[in-house]
């Protein structure tokens, strides 16, 4: 899902360099792909996807007992996240004044996702945010 909404997101921005209309739903794919990377990294149990120790993604088995057990087998299943990433091009940045304005909304008032999703000068969207 989260390489969809990246795909869908550089196609808005292709479409919205020629038709403003498409700006709004550049935002909402990145807004989407943003509460995904959350989701990956951090879910509601406190444990998300990602793996720091590993530096790889596992899925969950629900238990039983309610609790949330990481199955600990390297398959595609844990790389496939990592294929979500798509730079930015500063055109798109320059151009399209209200994804800037977006963008730069999200940076300064929701420091503790724009974090885990954006870095550098340039902006990379990424679930780890590499």
């Amino acid at each position: 899902m989260a390489t969809y909404c990246v795909t869908m997101l550089h196609i808005a921005l292709q479409l919205a360099l020629t038709d403003p209309s498409y700006e709004e739903q550049a935002c909402t794919f990145l807004n989407t792909f943003v509460d995904l990377a959350d989701i990956m990294t951090e879910m509601s149990d406190g444990q998300g996807f990602w793996d720091s120790a590993d530096g790889f993604y596992y899925d969950h088995l629900k238990c039983s007992e309610g609790g949330v057990s990481p199955m600990r087998v390297r398959s595609m299943v844990g790389l496939v996240p990592l294929v979500a990433c798509f730079l930015i091009d500063d055109e798109y940045i320059e151009k399209l004044p209200n994804f800037r304005k977006r963008i730069r909304w999200f940076v300064e008032n929701r420091k503790d996702l724009s974090s885990k999703v954006l870095r550098n000068k340039n902006i990379l969207i990424s679930p780890l945010g590499y």
